[in-house]
C-alpha cells in the first residue's frame, strides 16, 4: 500500500471489516468518501478551495427533486449555497448545500449474478450521466464500479452460499462492457466523464479475506478504467472547467 491510502485499496479493508448487502449503500458511500478524500489529496487547487469555503461537498444529493428526471447521487461538489465561516481541517472542506452542482459521483456494484447485474450497472451509469448532463451541462461525471471476482458470494438474502462458475471470464467480460461505455469528448456532450472499474476478490463470509485485485483480468495502469486514470481524468476535467470558479 502506498503511503497515501487511495479509495482501491480502502475499500477492500473496508468490506473484510463491514461486509457487503445489496440492500445498503453504506460500502458505496465509504467508496465515494474515499474518492473524496483522493481528490482533494491529489488536487492541490480543489484543496485550497475548499479551505477558503469557495467548494462544499454533499452526500445523497438528490438532483431534479420532484420531475421525471429525478437522481440520488451518492456524492457532489459544488459552489456553496452560503460561503462557510470556517472549515474542518480533518478533510480540508466542508459539507454542505451545493448552489450548482460541478462534479457528480455514484458508486455501483457487480457482486453477484454477473451475467444480469453488470447490464443493469451499465444502464445506471448511462442514465445517471444522461440526467446530470441534463441538469448541470458543465459538471464533471464519474461512475465507480465494484466487482467482484472471488469464486463463492454469501449474500444475506440467500441461505446458501453462490458458486461463481468461470468467474474469471465473468470479469473480463464484465470490465470490457464497462470500459465501452461512451465517453465524454467534448464540455457540452451527455456521456460520462470517467468510469472506475475496481476489481475485489470477496466472498462476504464472515473471516474471510477480503483482497483487492490488481492482475488480470482487473484493469492495468493506463487502462481507461482504471482508478488511478479515472481519478486523473476527474481531477483534471474538475480543474479545467471550474477554475474560475474556485477563487484559487
Amino acid at each position: 500500500m502506498s503511503s497515501h491510502p487511495y479509495a482501491d485499496e480502502r475499500i477492500a479493508d473496508y468490506l473484510e471489516k463491514n461486509g457487503y448487502h445489496p440492500r445498503s449503500n453504506k460500502h458505496g458511500a465509504a467508496l465515494c468518501d474515499f474518492f473524496l478524500d483522493d481528490l482533494l489529496y491529489t488536487s492541490n487547487m480543489l484543496c485550497q478551495a475548499g479551505k477558503e469555503g469557495n467548494v462544499v461537498y454533499r452526500r445523497d444529493y438528490v438532483v431534479g427533486k420532484g420531475t421525471q428526471l429525478e437522481w440520488n447521487v451518492d456524492l457532489v461538489l459544488g459552489s456553496p449555497v452560503t460561503k462557510p465561516l470556517a472549515v474542518p481541517q480533518e478533510r480540508e472542506i466542508i459539507e454542505g448545500e451545493p448552489k450548482e452542482i460541478w462534479m457528480a459521483v455514484d458508486a455501483k456494484s457487480v457482486m453477484t449474478e454477473h451475467g444480469k447485474a453488470r447490464r443493469n450497472r451499465q444502464r445506471d451509469l448511462n442514465s445517471f450521466a444522461s440526467i446530470m448532463k441534463h441538469h448541470y451541462p458543465r459538471s464533471v461525471v464519474g461512475g465507480m464500479m465494484l466487482v467482484n471476482i472471488a469464486d463463492r458470494f454469501k449474500s444475506p438474502l440467500r441461505p446458501e452460499v453462490t458458486n461463481h462458475a468461470d468467474i474469471d471470464r465473468l470479469v473480463e467480460e464484465t470490465v470490457q462492457l464497462f470500459r465501452e461505455i461512451p465517453r465524454n469528448r467534448k464540455e457540452d456532450d451527455m456521456n460520462i466523464d470517467g468510469v472506475a472499474v475496481i476489481v475485489v476478490d470477496h466472498t462476504n463470509i464472515p473471516r474471510d479475506k477480503t483482497r483487492l485485485v490488481s492482475g488480470f483480468p482487473a484493469p492495468q495502469a493506463g487502462d481507461l478504467t482504471h482508478y488511478r486514470l479515472f481519478l486523473n481524468l476527474m481531477k483534471e476535467a474538475f480543474e479545467h472547467r471550474f477554475k474560475s470558479s474556485l477563487g484559487t
